[in-house]
């Protein structure tokens, strides 16, 4: 008895441990004020603690609020604003080139296939329907608004003519008594915190336009966050709008809005003004309209609360009393035909969720369901997973949406049932973000946006009608193109897995988190990708599958780390993780050509190899205390050298100055002392009074001076590049936050001189990398909430002959597209 006393307390202790840990991390990632730097050094240093337990979807989480913000930190660290490109230039800056008039093409993903984590187009948060004109409107992650008229198969994003790129939509309200006015509560959420909004969009012709609303802050900055927005149904000139922590009331005749709730009035905590208003009820009860809204948060900020007010402002704190102790999150519902019974939907991770009951307005409550952690056979409720709504033709019948879509229902005998639906896994996506439910007769029509797309049942649960195909809102890390099979790509997806398209086909490799993807130049038929930081293989001809043995480098899953094709020896492939690492592909061996302190114990952000020598490289690596760190390995001594300590740009030293972060380098085909490297964040170094900060630089030296190559891009970060040709014969593409831009190499041409940007048929979008077929000359990109597109760059590549006039030995693949003339 004594020893299984020791044992709970020592399992209690050690998951109170856990729990403080994450919490107090998760507090650091969510926190608006907080560097970026300061976040990760001290995140990384308790995730390479040994002593400390911390579970795996933590630490999905702290991969995700790396993979995406690394590269959009200022000078100080904070997570930067798009306000500086969201002006009128963004309208006029990525226009159709008068030049390169070959479109970009979408490859999707289109269709859902697969089950359960891997069955997905993209994660949509929102969900409305038009039934009397039979149109439904799908708000997405990172991707905009879409729309479909269910007589039709085709899905319209109706909101990119604005041109914002990663628009995500958490909310959709349609006007009861004019459904082409629509307001769209707008922000991306993830596994870190909602951020990057536009407040609140509204359309007066059903999506063909927008006008963004003049409420609370929308320069479509990180932490503006909008979540919800609602008419009243009984009276539609009563709109509704959460930003942040504060609700708004639209002033009937006008388009002035006025500020009716601020929470930080009623919640005594110094981090009441982190709370996020999520939902919002608006009731007519007894002659006058009642408004109840619940809260949202990460950890460690007022969330949970329920309030109970009206247009006036006067506002009452009817929260229940939780079990735990706290809530991520609090969801409501109230039916009109009956304003005094409300329910209320409490979810935290990992604690667990409750469903309460009200029969009094909110005044007393009254516990009807409980989970007490997260499963795939509960509640599973938390920020992101957090829907509950009363059935609109059985008010004893109420829809909780979660880890996937459940129900409670009043028995005879006054007991609640809860019901699961137990094939959810073969149907849909597992994570449900929105529900919406129209009464269809006697039985309710339930419509529900889950993690990978949209999809139909009834109140039976037991038929679902996926609605999904046809968009394209995939956000994408990596891609990789097929040399071998024309129209093959393939990309590794947030919580999508890794999905390769090949034609009108579709193909998923597992769940989870995908990040680097690639196709071997040796055998371009074996796929190479990562699964949660696992790298894998799969062969598209015969589709056997396996695992190569190169090492994770701790307990992140390493999510758009640089995992490239060695440029000499078609057969190796190079991993960055915390050490460089060469793998052999025909005998599945794995060397090191580093160790933890080669670079510090940092992880490698960006890998460059000489297409001359194989023993030079050049590495990027994140350091977290505001400056780039580059270093080369010296191939007479096999050691590696830090070259930033004296970095010089046009002739200045910059190093003290400078924290952009490097995003990516490449060594020049021709010359491997010549370099080129991308920057991150906006408002960097600017050299010489020039109003752009620098975001790419060139060396001709090995990367000891630099010389500044921005001239044409705008104020964003700069994600990947990709050189075609060499210098100065060829082009630099890069890939950035508002589309792609492409320079002409040579000093004195007159094409390209400066960057321009080729966006034909391409929508605002976030693009993440870049991938090229010589074979086909076309040019692959991933963007985050666009899926997969390819363009024919034919117009790029130089189609001189080559003479080969005596004795030539090639060490690596090169790609030709004139003829080769033996003399």
């Amino acid at each position: 008895m004594f020893r299984i006393l020791l044992l709970l307390v020592a399992l209690f202790v050690a998951t109170t441990v856990q729990s403080q840990n994450q919490d107090s991390l998760i507090n650091m990632m969510s926190d608006p004020h907080a560097s970026f730097f300061d976040v990760m050094h001290t995140v990384d240093s308790v995730i390479d603690d040994s002593t400390v337990v911390l579970d795996s979807a933590f630490l999905k989480r702290v991969d995700r609020y790396k993979a995406f913000y690394s590269n959009r930190v200022g000078p100080d660290g904070t997570i930067y604003s798009f306000a500086s490109v969201l002006t009128s230039q963004l309208s006029t800056l990525c226009l159709a080139n008068p030049v390169v008039t070959e479109p970009w093409e979408a490859m999707g993903p289109f269709t859902v296939t697969g089950s359960g984590y891997g069955r997905g187009i993209g994660r949509l948060t929102s969900v409305a329907v038009d039934k009397a004109n039979n149109m439904v409107y799908a708000g997405s992650e990172s991707g905009g608004l879409w729309k479909r008229n269910l007589g039709s198969p085709n899905w319209i994003n109706v909101t990119e003519s604005e041109k914002f790129p990663a628009l995500g939509i958490q909310d959709i309200a349609l006007n009861p008594n004019d459904p082409n006015e629509i307001y769209i509560a707008t922000a991306i959420g993830g596994y870190d915190e909602f951020s990057y909004g536009l407040g609140v969009l509204r359309s007066r012709d059903g999506g063909q336009s927008w006008s963004t609303l003049n409420i609370g802050p929308n320069n479509y900055t990180y932490k503006t966050e909008a979540l919800a927005v609602k008419f009243a149904e009984f009276d539609s000139s009563i709109v509704l709008a959460g930003v942040g922590s504060r609700l708004y009331k639209k002033n009937a005749g006008t388009n002035s809005w006025t500020e009716i709730f601020k929470i930080e009035d009623y919640i005594s905590d110094s981090q009441a003004s982190r709370s996020l208003i999520r939902d919002i009820e608006i009731i007519s009860d007894q002659g006058s309209t009642k408004v109840y809204l619940s809260t949202a948060c990460v950890t460690h900020c007022p969330s949970g609360y329920v309030f109970r007010g009206d247009l006036s402002g006067n506002w009452t704190d009817i929260t229940p009393s939780p079990p735990i102790d706290k809530w991520d999150r609090g969801a409501i519902s109230i039916l009109n035909s009956n304003p005094t019974e409300i329910f209320f939907l409490g979810g935290d991770y990992p604690y667990g969720a409750q469903v309460y009951r009200s029969t009094d307005r909110g005044n007393t409550w009254v516990l009807v369901k409980e989970d007490t952690g997260i499963s795939s056979n509960g509640l599973g409720a938390d920020k992101f997973r957090c829907e509950i709504n009363i059935s609109p033709t059985n008010p004893d019948r109420v829809y909780i949406a979660g880890y996937r879509l459940n129900t409670i229902e009043l028995q005879p005998n006054g007991t609640w049932s809860y019901s699961k639906f137990s094939y959810w896994y073969s149907n849909y996506h597992v994570d449900v973000r929105g529900v919406y439910i129209i009464a269809n007769g006697s039985h309710d029509e339930v419509w529900i946006v889950h993690d990978g797309g949209i999809c139909r049942t009834d109140d039976a649960l037991n038929v679902y009608y996926d609605l999904s195909n046809g968009m394209n809102c995939s956000e994408f890390y990596d891609v990789a193109i097929c040399e071998s099979q024309n129209n093959t790509l393939a990309a590794g997806a947030i919580d999508n897995g890794t999905i390769m398209v090949s034609g009108d086909t579709e193909h998923r490799r597992g769940g989870g988190d995908g990040s680097p993807a690639l196709f071997l130049k040796s055998d371009p038929n074996e796929l190479f990708y990562s699964l949660n930081g696992v790298i894998k293989s799969y062969n598209i001809k015969s589709g056997s599958s396996g695992t190569t043995n190169i090492p994770k480098d701790g307990t992140r899953f390493g999510l758009n780390l640089p995992l490239v094709q060695h440029p000499v020896f078609p057969d190796k492939i190079i991993a960055g993780r915390k050490r460089l690492y060469v793998w052999d592909y025909p005998t599945n061996t794995n060397t090191a050509e580093s160790n933890l302190s080669s670079f510090n114990n940092n992880w490698i952000k960006a890998i460059a190899m000489s297409y001359q020598n194989e023993n030079k490289i050049y590495v990027a690596v994140d350091d977290y205390d505001g400056k780039h760190v580059l270093y080369k390995k010296d191939p007479s001594t096999s050691t590696w050298i830090n070259i930033s300590n004296d970095f010089r740009i046009n002739g200045n030293s910059i190093f003290n100055k400078w924290k952009s972060k490097v995003t990516d380098l490449i060594v020049d085909q021709s010359d491997d002392n010549r370099l080129f490297a991308s920057m991150s964040g906006v408002d960097g170094l600017k050299l010489g009074g020039s109003s752009t900060p620098v975001k790419v630089v060139m060396s001709n030296d090995g990367g000891n001076n630099w010389t500044d190559f921005s001239d044409g891009l705008p104020n964003v970060p700069v994600n990947r590049l990709f050189e075609l040709g060499s210098f100065p014969s060829g082009y630099l593409f890069a890939a950035t936050d508002v589309g792609v831009f492409v320079r002409n190499l040579n000093p004195s041409a007159s094409d390209f001189a400066t960057w321009e940007c080729l966006s034909n048929g391409l929508p605002p979008c976030i693009v993440m990398n870049f991938d090229y077929s010589p074979c086909s000359q076309e040019l692959a990109i991933a963007t985050y909430g666009r899926g997969m597109w390819k363009m024919d760059i034919s117009y790029f590549v130089n189609e001189e002959s080559y003479n080969v006039s005596g004795n030539e030995i090639w060490n690596t693949d090169r790609s030709m597209s004139g003829d080769i003339i033996i003399e």
